[in-house]
């Protein structure tokens, strides 16, 4: 459990009581507008609601005034579900160089790179992705795909089925 003013609202988010979340980062932002740690939670809160554009000034806010793992990943993906490809590839690049663990990120990359018509860097990425993180199935699946795309289905195979054998429900496998 998170410790500090905030720990209410991360408590409310992990039981999906959005609102009570939001209610509580916008309370903290009265108080200190330049609170980074209310900032993510506010944007936190509204993303996982699906109000991207109203997410995206808060945890752009929480990326500058309070950087820390998952802020660039959360802005990133704000960015993608808005079509704005190009800024989701710059939050997310900066993203995957401070923290390259984080695969959710670096496959969030490689979608933005997919919609910017680059498929070779989203291979390349999603390659990345994989090597981090072999237990991923996403991963896996994701440099599947852009092999397909890019007319290399033999090579595509064994990641297919690597995804498979990480996680026999996930359907984009099977197909």
């Amino acid at each position: 459990m998170q410790a500090g003013p905030l720990a209410a609202g991360w408590e409310a988010i992990k039981r999906d009581d959005l609102q009570a979340a939001e209610a509580i980062a916008r309370g903290a932002l009265e108080r200190a507008p330049q609170d980074g740690e209310a900032a993510y939670l506010l944007g936190s809160s509204l993303l996982f609601q699906n109000r991207f554009p109203e997410a995206l000034p808060p945890l752009a806010a929480a990326a500058r005034l309070a950087p820390r793992r998952g802020v660039g990943h959360r802005l990133g993906y704000c960015h993608l579900a808005l079509g704005e490809f190009a800024q989701a590839e710059a939050a997310l690049r900066r993203e995957v160089e401070a923290y390259p663990d984080l695969i959710d990120a670096w496959n969030a990359l490689g979608v933005a790179l997919i919609n910017l018509a680059r498929p070779q860097d989203a291979l390349e990425v999603f390659l990345q992705a994989s090597r981090r993180d072999p237990s991923s199935p996403v991963a896996h699946v994701n440099v599947a795909n852009v092999l397909g795309d890019l007319g290399r289905g033999a090579q595509a195979l064994p990641h297919l089925q690597r995804a498979v054998e990480l996680d026999p429900k996930l359907a984009d496998a099977h197909y």
